[in-house]
């Protein structure tokens, strides 16, 4: 495709520019606030990444951040030495941005994860087989679209694991895309060895992400027997397969972790930490998964000679197609109309659930992970398996951006109409657009049936690898042909509309959601102990910085403000905060005598945030009682996070 008459070099030169536009004002908010605020976590990692500076021998698997000490560690501690002759603690660098403990390993992730984005981008740009001119304007569009995945942005921004491996996830499968669409006559070694590599990267980062890389195994020892001559060819090439991505993973786990050069038969310890995540999986169903996939091997290769000619691959590709359509759509419509919770909690000490009568009424209860356990409070486990699916699906639609909700649902009519009159687009592109869906569509099945517990960041690569499904129709499109007014102007207020997700959940990113989640009903849920309120984002601690800028500007003299779960990384000189142990309180008087202890008697203020409400019963008592009396309330799209009460209030309340 060229862009040969001047109309057309006009057009591309204002969607160029505009984009350009995009993509620098989106990076500009991956720096926003940038360590100002708090989240759980943040100072362990830069703890396990100072301690590798000290001794790289401390490194773990299971503790995570392996790759992070390597890339991350040392310039951070180089940045921080610098940041140390010019700025004290507290101190305003730039903008909003003041020197905080955490800022130099923020700086150094935020731009390491900048750079693993780019080339994700250009990896999904790649994979719509674009010419020169349009491939800068499809790399710029796709850059818009990723960089503004709410999610994704907020845990870049957070220090913590999450990051880096998400990325090398999603790049591993980009990866595997590639190797599936690369032509017959093309050397296919290269793809296979970055599976393995990217996947060894973001296992060491984080180990639960080997199920991505299981997935991808599962889903290549599926699709060999549909294309292969015979029996043997399909072992043959699922031999090579597998040989290439293991040796690779191996190799790169091995020169990636110190710990290994040492002691070089520690590496049988490798995948040591993966069981725990397991423990909810049915032994009988991995059977059966094992049996089929055996199957496949035998019966394909037989029953290939005999199938009708007329029902080839591409009609099967767009039965698929279309069957995606509506089951899109399907969900879509059901998460607007159903809002309710259908997942509890019955480890929450203090609410009604207990596990005795769960037990005596045969409730299925998952085995807890990460010290958490879900119930759909059904006998059946496989109604709790696909409740809680439905959950996860309901979780993703209200956690991304509108317009890329939008994309998603219309991303297969929308190729479908594209090669409607061109039969090799379609056949050159409508497996990378069906294996873009699969990945993630197998991920929330396994989540689903290993009952782990999820939250809006564990499904950030869900929602990576949706967006780059929803985007790619698009991305095919700018290849195909040079876009017209219409197609231009669509562009740019797409671009428009996801760009203005880094203003509208700006600066944490992490609690966006879109106008499908109702706003009544998930705000009730901060006083409610029995469900479980993580399958929406109900704050990670760091609403106490939204509260420190509030009293910033409003308090007119010091103050001291008790809080219950993490203070900010950034806070005036002015305001004093102390923490409150909630832990073990379970009555009024726990509550009275944590009030009244000298330490914190006279405080000024008392901060409650809606995730500690959810799960410390004292706590949630006063968000019961007191809830109309904050004097103010940390609220963003019209979701309530924390609430600032005066603490007088607070014990004359519970004074009797």
């Amino acid at each position: 495709m060229s862009y040969t008459t001047p109309p057309d070099r006009r057009r591309a030169c204002i969607l160029y520019v505009g984009l350009a536009v995009a993509v620098a004002i989106s990076l500009l908010s991956y720096f926003d606030a940038l360590s100002q605020y708090a989240t759980a976590d943040q100072d362990v990692t830069a703890l396990r990444l100072t301690n590798f500076l000290k001794d790289p021998r401390s490194a773990s698997l299971a503790q995570g951040s392996m790759i992070s000490n390597l890339v991350v560690a040392g310039p951070a501690r180089l940045l921080a030495d610098l940041f140390g002759w010019f700025w004290h603690a507290d101190d305003l660098i730039v903008w909003n941005i003041h020197s905080t403990k955490i800022l130099p390993f923020a700086i150094v992730q935020v731009t390491v994860s900048l750079a693993l984005i780019l080339y994700l981008a250009h990896s999904a740009t790649e994979l719509a087989r674009p010419g020169a001119t349009s491939q800068r304007i499809a790399l710029l569009f796709a850059l818009a679209l990723i960089m503004n995945c709410p999610m994704l942005k907020g845990l870049v921004k957070v220090l913590k694991y999450d990051a880096l491996s998400t990325l090398f996830s999603a790049i591993a499968v980009l990866c595997y895309l590639r190797y599936r669409t690369a032509s017959p006559s093309s050397s296919k070694v290269f793809p296979l060895a970055s599976i393995g590599f990217f996947a060894a990267l973001a296992y060491l980062e984080k180990d639960s992400t080997i199920s991505n890389a299981v997935l991808i195994l599962l889903i290549e020892t599926t699709l060999i027997p549909f294309s292969s001559a015979d029996g043997r060819a399909a072992l043959l090439r699922l031999t090579r397969f597998l040989g290439v991505v293991a040796l690779s993973f191996l190799v790169t786990s091995f020169v990636a972790s110190p710990l290994y050069w040492r002691h070089p038969r520690e590496i049988s310890t490798l995948f040591s930490s993966v069981g725990p995540y397991l423990v909810n999986v049915p032994m009988g169903l991995a059977l059966l998964g094992t049996v089929v996939l055996a199957s496949l091997y035998i019966l394909v290769p037989m029953i290939r000679p005999v199938w009708p000619a007329r029902i080839g691959l591409p009609v099967f590709q767009k039965a698929v197609l279309l069957f995606l359509t509506a089951a899109v759509g399907v969900f879509a419509v059901l998460s607007v109309i159903f809002q309710e919770n259908l997942i509890f909690d019955p480890t929450i000490a203090g609410n009604d659930l207990h596990p005795a009568d769960l037990a005596a009424r045969s409730i299925y209860v998952s085995k807890p992970i990460a010290f958490s356990s879900i119930t759909t409070l059904d006998q059946s486990a496989w109604i709790t398996h696909a409740k809680v699916l439905f959950g996860i699906i309901r979780t993703l639609f209200y956690t991304l951006p509108e317009i890329t909700v939008v994309m998603i649902v219309t991303a297969a009519p929308l190729f479908l109409f594209l090669s409607r009159n061109d039969e090799y687009l379609f056949k050159s592109h409508a497996a990378t657009l069906l294996l873009l869906m699969a990945v993630p569509a197998a991920t929330l099945l396994a989540y689903a049936i290993g009952d782990v517990p999820f939250d809006p960041k564990y499904l950030v690569l869900v929602s990576l690898l949706l967006t780059i499904y929803g985007t790619f129709p698009a991305l095919v499109a700018l290849a195909k042909a040079p876009p017209r007014v219409p197609a231009t102007t669509a562009y740019l207020l797409v671009t428009c509309a996801v760009l203005w997700t880094a203003f509208e959940a700006a600066p944490t990113n992490l609690r966006y959601k879109n106008i499908l989640r109702d706003r009544t009903v998930e705000n009730a849920s901060a006083i409610d102990m029995n469900h479980y309120i993580w399958w929406m984002w109900p704050g990670w601690g760091e609403t106490t910085y939204f509260i420190s800028r509030y009293l910033e500007k409003n308090a007119d003299r010091p103050a001291k403000i008790a809080f219950d779960n993490r203070r900010p990384f950034y806070t005036s000189p002015s305001l004093n905060w102390i923490q409150l142990d909630f832990d073990q309180c379970q009555s009024l008087d726990d509550l009275r005598a944590i009030l009244n202890a000298t330490a914190v008697a006279d405080s000024d203020f008392l901060v409650v945030s809606k995730n500690m409400a959810n799960r410390r019963w004292c706590l949630n008592q006063i968000l019961r009682q007191m809830r109309d009396k904050a004097v103010y309330v940390d609220r963003q799209q019209g979701f309530d996070y924390g609430w600032l009460f005066r603490y007088s209030d607070v014990q004359r309340t519970f004074q009797h």
